[in-house]
């Protein structure tokens, strides 16, 4: 007897778990439409077949909600059906046999019954969904609110609490632009058909599409200098990094900047190391800084693509002189010796960068396993302005090799650059103009695990430069040895040496003489606070500013928040 009435009770309990499914009547619908697509099927209504599982789909399976219901719990499940979905009608529109296109009806209609005893263990109620939305608000929010609050403190605290109202309008604009992305969102998940294909569409361009923004707040003040008044100065920037997906192979980049505030710079000394490599603009609007296109050739095969070119509005410190512990002056070394060479006039970028061009190849050694090399060419703008840039651009080549090898890297990178632009000579400032070339090195190594270092050399032209060789080099160190993974240290020297030419004219010239080379030191701490929220306090220190010992020593100290 017992035997008899199991099947009953299952029975009963499969038919509480389809009742208790949110989508029961969803589903039950569904299995109604697809089996009216095999009977008209049976009937040799091909077309109507197809079309009757295709309003299953959009109209049901995607209207009613259950696939963005199945998504959020199982998103192998959702292109599984979906898969089921498309069989159906590939076998519709082929005019396969009638076994065959009841078989993928079958397996469809099985797949759709197993779902509520598939989810009968996965509860999602609506307090439950509310709990964990209300959990992820209340994590972003808190880190929302410290980065506002440190900021907010910065400016009082460097006397500039004026500018209080730029943060404020800011987190206006950005709670006004979160509601209007949740009215956008729930208008988008409740469309239903061809118009929820639409916005699938359109979403899965925005996710092959990359998008990068970064916010940075700087505060500056000099040490005890009587030639500096006003000690302490901030500055503000934000970078808005776009890049889409073009063709298989291609890529567009657009990059905005937004720039306020002169920094400490034109209250210091003359002298040839900037302190603040951040400071490109100092206006308030946004400025288009690039806009290129880059493609990567599928050649000699796609599994071996070696050859890249990119066309536009190009930055040519994106491209040449990088260095991994020594080229981002928002998470290492801020002033400017230390963020690409300085023996390099790669020209102008008063209207962002102008026009340029650069070709790359890329070998891989089969043999010697984490060896790569790059042989790469850059034709650029001189001035910035895309004005003249076909008569005097900026021309500069490069060899990359990179060795990786048991987690560890090294990279070295020579170079050779001519500027075509127009420079007097120094001995002769009448005399016929000279173009200013030269060359360089910067190199990267990793030491240990925690220990990176890095070199930068550089000579140009003494005919018309001010100092003709340059050298920089310094160490990183990761915080794992107190226990700091996410932060690290920065420690850089780098030295200036002044030109005999130059030496000969300074003082009529600049007004100063200068007969000693510039040194720079600077030291910073990379503190991670909460997600991407990050303190970098940083010292620098100058000696013989401009090359000469006429002038004060400037100490800097920074504070940087990114």
């Amino acid at each position: 007897m017992l035997a008899a009435l199991m099947p009953v009770f299952a029975a009963r309990a499969d038919s509480a778990v389809v009742r208790n499914f949110p989508h029961a009547e969803t589903i039950q619908s569904i299995d109604q439409r697809l089996r009216s697509a095999a009977g008209v099927y049976r009937r040799g209504e091909r077309a109507a077949a197809k079309s009757a599982v295709g309003a299953a789909y959009f109209d049901l399976f995607e209207g009613r909600g259950l696939e963005a219901w199945i998504a959020g719990r199982d998103p192998a499940l959702k292109a599984e059906l979906e898969s089921l979905f498309a069989q159906c009608i590939s076998a519709a529109h082929a005019g396969r046999p009638t076994a065959e296109f009841d078989a993928a009806i079958d397996r469809l209609r099985s797949a759709l019954d197993a779902l509520p005893a598939r989810f009968a263990d996965q509860p999602r109620t609506g307090p439950a969904v509310f709990a964990n939305s209300f959990l992820i608000i209340v994590r972003e929010g808190a880190e929302a609110i410290l980065i506002l609050s440190a900021l907010i403190a910065y400016l009082v605290k460097t006397g500039h609490a004026g500018r209080v109202r730029v943060i404020y309008g800011g987190a206006g604009a950005a709670l006004f632009a979160g509601i209007v992305t949740a009215v956008v969102v729930d208008a988008a998940s409740t469309a239903s058909g061809q118009s929820r294909e639409i916005t699938e569409g359109f979403t899965l361009l925005l996710a092959a599409a990359g998008f990068g923004a970064g916010l940075t707040l700087i505060g500056q003040a000099t040490g005890e200098n009587p030639a500096v008044k006003d000690r302490t100065e901030a500055s503000l920037s934000s970078d808005l990094r776009m890049s889409f997906p073009v063709g298989p192979y291609g890529t567009m980049l657009l990059r905005h900047h937004t720039g306020q505030g002169a920094g400490i710079a034109p209250r210091l000394p003359t002298m040839f190391a900037g302190p603040n490599a951040d400071l490109e603009f100092n206006a308030a609007q946004p400025n288009l800084v690039e806009a290129w296109y880059g493609m990567t050739l599928p050649w000699p095969n796609i599994r071996d693509p070696r050859i890249t070119f990119n066309i536009g509005k190009l930055d040519p410190t994106g491209f040449f002189d990088a260095n991994r512990f020594a080229n981002n002056e928002a998470e290492q070394f801020m002033a400017t010796p230390f963020v690409n060479n300085p023996a390099i006039e790669f020209g102008g970028d008063a209207n962002g960068y102008g026009f340029g061009g650069r070709i790359a190849y890329q070998f891989m050694s089969v043999y010697q396993k984490g060896l790569t090399i790059v042989g790469s060419y850059g034709y650029f703008d001189a001035a910035g302005d895309f004005a003249e840039s076909f008569r005097k651009p900026f021309h500069m080549a490069e060899m990359a090799v990179s060795r990786k090898n048991y987690g560890f890297e090294r990279n070295v990178r020579t170079y050779a650059w001519m500027n075509r632009k127009d420079h007097a000579r120094w001995a002769t400032p009448a005399g016929d103009p000279k173009h200013n070339r030269g060359f360089g090195l910067s190199w990267d190594e990793d030491v240990s695990t925690n220990l990176g270092m890095f070199l930068r050399y550089g000579h140009q032209d003494p005919d018309v430069a001010k100092f003709d060789h340059s050298l920089t080099l310094g160490l990183r160190v990761i915080g794992n040895a107190w226990r700091r993974s996410r932060d690290h240290v920065g420690f850089g020297y780098g030295v200036n040496r002044i030109s005999d030419d130059y030496k000969r004219v300074s003082t009529g010239t600049d007004g100063y003489p200068a007969d000693t080379n510039e040194h720079t030191f600077e030291a910073y701490y990379k503190w991670y606070v909460l997600g991407s929220f990050y303190l970098t306090p940083d010292v620098q220190y100058v000696l013989n500013p401009g090359g000469t010992t006429t002038k004060t020593a400037c100490g800097l100290s920074d504070s940087g928040s990114s």
